[in-house]
């Protein structure tokens, strides 16, 4: 019997959360389909950010290796910042590998896959995709999602506090998305297809606190969009070919946000940042005596002589400062509590032949401290409009076949995947 798989992502959704919503009996479609199979807490990569967890979804692999380190990268021989798009990733996805065994993918808004590559089928790209245009393989299909009003994602820009406005957006993308859903997928004979919800991650930065809260003024609003998403699910799920394969997963969890933590800030504060100007905004605005600096959202980068054209900081002195810089964040607190659960330095997460594009230190937060890279920020501890923050530590993966040797990784989904077509 030929082998049909549905992936379905749910970016940001933690394991704990959907035990917690099962209980309650909110996601009723959801609930009948996870009994049916299996369901296993999951841990995600570090840095624990959609970027560098899809794409080791879809490679199997680590940043060493696929090389995506985060939504922005900065480029060797100077201090100027790029987006690391599809044509950086150095292995190869999920969908290439099915292609050489002559199958068909069908994957919709699946992030860090902008612009769109050619492969065997239907791919539209998620978040960072500027342009439709770009987004569409292949590009025939660029008219019907036009005539559907597909939206790449919601405003979040726009947003301004103004929580009415966001909730119309969220249901305005997420309804046009499952209308792509259900189109592409009564029009396509797909082997493997790939729907992928980004909604629930914007919802999650925004209004992660009211869902925390129950009597918080949108508390209902949150748990309301839930309940549409779980409906909108299960007719997808009706829908698909009989004897389909079904898994889901996400890339990150999710918590309350006690505070934003900005790095580089903290590294001024330690004397290891200098500025050419009062009002600094990018990192050629450092001055070459800068020894250290931060990209979101966790990872710190040696002004290497090495590396950078005006990097001062020489080999002999890497150990030391990175002992240094380790021991300032360990003992960074906020409240009383500590910031920073471990820094990493890139060999122990890393490897592979895209090693030397590596941050020097990477740091993964405890729960609720979410690490930010701005040159803009004026105080070490911030409080913004972003309420959830992501975790590293509560993905979830759910599977109706071989329920017994699920992934626990990110990194082993792909494999996973490969095997169930065997």
């Amino acid at each position: 019997m030929r082998k049909k798989v549905c992936v379905i992502g749910l970016d940001g959704v933690p394991y704990t959360f959907l035990q917690k919503m099962f209980a309650q009996g909110f996601l009723p479609n959801l609930q009948a389909l996870f009994r049916e199979g299996n369901c296993v807490q999951m841990t995600a990569s570090i840095p624990e950010v959609s970027s560098v967890s899809w794409t080791s979804f879809m490679t199997g692999c680590n940043s060493g290796s696929h090389g995506i380190y985060g939504f922005m990268d900065v480029c060797n021989g100077s201090r100027k910042v790029y987006f690391p798009n599809s044509h950086d990733i150095k292995i190869t996805p999920l969908w290439n590998d099915l292609k050489a065994e002559g199958k068909k993918s069908l994957i919709i808004n699946l992030p860090s896959t902008y612009p769109a590559r050619p492969m065997n089928g239907i791919l539209i790209s998620g978040f960072i995709a500027p342009k439709l245009e770009n987004s569409v393989f292949p590009a025939q299909y660029i008219t019907k999602l036009r005539e559907i009003g597909y939206r790449l994602d919601v405003r979040a820009e726009m947003v301004n506090g103004d929580i009415d406005f966001l909730f119309r957006e969220l249901y305005e993308v997420m309804e046009k998305r499952f209308l792509t859903f259900n189109i592409l997928n009564n029009e396509i004979d797909w082997d493997f297809f790939m729907p992928v919800i980004t909604e629930t991650d914007r919802l999650h930065h925004f209004l992660w606190s009211s869902y925390a809260d129950e009597e918080s003024l949108h508390h209902q609003k949150f748990i309301d969009f839930y309940r549409t998403l779980d409906h909108l699910l299960g007719n997808l799920i009706i829908n698909l070919p009989k004897e389909t394969i079904i898994m889901a997963l996400s890339d990150h969890g999710f918590t309350t946000t006690k505070t934003e933590v900005n790095l580089n800030y903290f590294l001024h504060q330690q004397g290891l940042q200098g500025y050419r100007n009062n009002a600094p905004q990018f990192l050629e605005d450092l001055t070459p005596e800068s020894k250290a600096f931060t990209l979101d959202p966790s990872r710190i980068y040696l002004n290497k002589a090495s590396r950078f054209k005006s990097g001062t900081v020489r080999e002999d002195e890497i150990s030391s400062l990175i002992n240094t810089i380790e021991s300032f964040l360990m003992n960074l607190e906020y409240k009383g509590e500590k910031v920073i659960k471990k820094a990493y330095r890139p060999e122990e997460l890393y490897s592979g032949n895209q090693l030397a594009l590596a941050p020097d230190l990477i740091c993964l937060s405890n729960d609720g401290f979410n690490l930010k890279g701005k040159l803009t920020g004026k105080s070490i501890f911030e409080q913004t409009e972003f309420s959830g923050t992501h975790t590293q530590n509560d993905a979830f993966f759910f599977s109706t076949y071989n329920k017994e040797d699920l992934p626990n990784t990110i990194f082993d989904v792909k494999e996973y995947i490969l095997k169930t077509f065997h």
